[in-house]
């Protein structure tokens, strides 16, 4: 192979690399940790994350979701109620995340010293370079997103988002539910159909 040529692909190899390292590093911190954090310290046990959030958490599934709004759709139709919902899907919202904002949620909620800092510097240290055919472009910091694919990236976007559902709790009448970047708001109206 031509010096040029291994080159060329170290890069891409070591990449690859350290994202198996990390990934295995990361899995144990995300299972354990961050889970623990998530369903014994003030976010579950005082209900700070939404109730309205399933996938990716005990006890809550996909399922639970579609017989809820299931029930609500029959009930409006039975009691002849004009039911509204808007279903929105929040295109790049993992890549949208902004960091200084989750780091402030997460150290309201307590997250311990040693994990606040590893989640620090998972997400504050991170470059990317782009191949494109042969040409790979200068490295780049990131300013803003979660890890594509990284284990931890499903639990911090729970956390980033919830204040959002918290706040529609707030609007009389709305309702919503969410599966990580999915959401779906609805109402029934008082009024009966005709």
């Amino acid at each position: 192979m031509h010096s040029s040529e291994l080159k060329q692909k170290k890069p891409q190899s070591c990449s690859r690399n350290l994202n198996l390292v990390f990934s295995v590093f990361e899995a144990p911190v995300n299972q354990n940790e961050l889970a623990y954090a998530l369903r014994n310290l003030p976010c579950e046990t005082s209900r700070l994350l939404a109730e309205e959030k399933v996938g990716l958490r005990i006890s809550r599934s996909t399922n639970q979701h579609v017989a809820l709004l299931n029930q609500f759709v029959k009930d409006g139709v039975d009691n002849r109620q004009v039911l509204t919902a808007v279903f929105i899907y929040l295109k790049s919202a993992y890549g949208n995340v902004w960091w200084e904002c989750l780091l402030l949620k997460l150290s309201k909620l307590g997250i311990i010293a040693n994990l606040f800092n590893f989640i620090r510097g998972f997400l504050c240290q991170r470059s990317c370079r782009v191949r494109y055919g042969n040409i790979l472009s200068k490295s780049r910091i990131l300013k803003t997103g979660l890890p594509q694919g990284a284990v931890s990236s499903c639990s911090l976007f729970e956390i980033y988002i919830n204040d959002l559902i918290l706040n529609v709790r707030e609007i009389s009448g709305v309702k919503c539910l969410l599966y990580a970047d999915d959401l779906v708001f609805w109402t029934v109206s008082k009024k009966k159909m005709q």
